[in-house]
């Protein structure tokens, strides 16, 4: 039988008993909205239930099943329900001993009325077929849930190995040495998948000898020295390297643990003393949600130092970066070139890499310090602390903020 057929005939016997939806659910003890949805046909009823309502409404159960069968106009399922009758008053005649006109007699008022049967049958035949409907609709639900649970958990686990892929794509450290003569500060080291930039910072000379040679080296697995840059051509200005995968022209990928674990520095004065720098390497960690930050002025010890607020581009810069372990970093590209802003400790770093030619802008965003270099491999081309007010370092400024310009035009506001 159809559930709308059905829902519309316990409506109507329900209406005649006087009873609203509220009552029958009363004494079902369920909830008004279940007896809403089976009258209107959008959910199966529990054979256990329809016997309690045919009690309430004063029907039997197969007085129940002919009325919704009948208001349906469902002709196949009514004579299903006819013939199986006919076939089990058939076997039940064939069984016993009633003489030949006996047996014409009753299949003859079986085929005019065929509720005078006896009635345990017919609740056997009805329940046993508006079980097997629940059965059907439950098997149906089954999969339809199983196939959703499968989708869900499809999309779990992409967004989990997007996740994966994107986590510490991008680890940013610090780099800081100090010796009896030479101090280094303020160096940064940057790895990516598929790149490494290296910055040494700032070299700072506590005597007044000049430093003639310079080696960055690390001790390899085998417990060798293994060099990475040598230079005696040495400028106070910072030294950046800059490599990729594949090439190893200065870093080797499979060996970065070693090397950030024993990352040293060679140092020759031009009174032939050699100064030895162990790199202090610290990572910035991605999150810093609980953590206190450490304030300066040493453990206990309370300080009264503001830090500044942020300035328009740094806002700009936290709002439309990526965040990049506990900096920001964003990528462009520019006809054959790549530009690479890169924003940590409220610095902002521009990489403009042309081929060979490596461009270094790095602004302080508090003290509004510029500084450019320009670099061919490991050979300096060019740098310069930019000042401002000198009329000669207009077009460094003019080209820098070009570069801004060509940032903010692809986050329009």
């Amino acid at each position: 039988m159809e559930s709308v057929a059905l829902g519309q005939t316990i409506k109507e016997l329900r209406e005649e008993k006087g009873l609203t939806q509220e009552q029958l659910a009363n004494m079902l003890h369920i909830s008004r909205q279940n007896v809403s949805r089976w009258e209107l046909g959008k959910r199966s009823i529990e054979s256990t239930n329809l016997l309690k309502i045919c009690q309430i409404l004063g029907v039997t159960l197969d007085e129940l099943a002919l009325k919704a069968v009948n208001k349906s106009s469902a002709k196949k399922e009514k004579n299903n329900y006819t013939d199986f009758i006919e076939k089990q008053n058939e076997s039940d005649l064939i069984n016993s001993n009633i003489k030949d006109d006996k047996k014409k007699s009753v299949k003859q008022k079986t085929n005019r009325s065929p509720i005078s049967v006896n009635k345990n049958d017919i609740y056997n035949i009805v329940v046993n077929l508006y079980d097997d409907k629940n059965q059907e609709s439950k098997k149906r639900k089954k999969y339809f849930r199983l196939f959703i649970s499968s989708m869900v958990l499809m999309v779990i686990l992409i967004i989990f190995f997007i996740i994966f892929s994107l986590y510490n794509a991008v680890s940013i450290y610090n780099i800081n040495g100090s010796g009896s003569s030479i101090d280094i500060v303020n160096g940064l080291f940057v790895i990516t998948r598929d790149k490494i930039y290296f910055d040494l910072g700032s070299i700072r000379n506590k005597t007044k000898n000049e430093i003639r040679e310079l080696e960055l080296y690390y001790y390899n697995k085998n417990n060798d020295r293994s060099l990475i840059f040598k230079t005696d051509d040495f400028s106070d200005s910072n030294i950046i390297l800059y490599d990729f995968i594949g090439y190893n022209e200065y870093f080797k990928f499979d060996e970065m643990d070693m090397i950030l674990n024993n990352l040293s520095i060679d140092i020759l004065l031009s009174n032939e003393t050699t100064e030895t720098i162990r790199f202090n390497i610290e990572k910035e960690e991605f999150s810093k949600l609980f953590n206190k930050r450490e304030e300066p002025g040493g453990i206990g010890e309370k300080t009264n130092k503001v830090e500044p607020e942020d300035t328009e581009l740094e806002k700009f810069v936290k709002k439309n970066f990526n965040k990049a372990d506990d900096g920001y970093a964003y990528v462009k590209k520019d006809g054959k070139r790549r530009i690479e802003y890169i924003y940590l400790d409220r610095n902002l770093t521009i990489l403009v890499i042309d081929g060979d030619i490596l461009e270094s802008w790095n602004f302080d965003c508090i003290d509004e310090e510029l500084m450019y270099q320009k670099l061919k491999k490991t050979e300096t081309l060019e740098s310069i602390i930019v000042d401002k007010d000198e009329e000669k370092n207009q077009a460094y400024l003019d080209e820098f903020n070009n570069y801004l310009n060509m940032l903010k035009s692809d986050f329009p506001q």
